[in-house]
């Protein structure tokens, strides 16, 4: 169950050519006066499609971005 409200998604579609799997991440490059880490984990609504938190969106100020698969053990 998604706890993220419908209004707090941002949905991925067409960023990845690759099979996402939920709980993958995102992690965005960003300029190097920008520190920490930025991340977002992937989400899945009732239909399938692969969002993340709005909040976790870095996208309109980072480099590149790429998708970091976890591993379900």
């Amino acid at each position: 169950m998604n706890l993220i409200k419908k209004n707090d998604r941002f949905y991925i579609n067409d960023w990845f050519n690759e099979s996402i799997e939920p709980n993958d991440k995102i992690e965005f490059e960003m300029p190097s006066f920008c520190s920490g880490v930025y991340e977002a984990t992937i989400y899945f609504d009732n239909d399938g499609d692969p969002f993340i938190d709005k909040a976790n969106n870095h996208i309109d100020g980072c480099r590149s971005y790429e998708l970091v698969k976890t591993k379900n053990i």
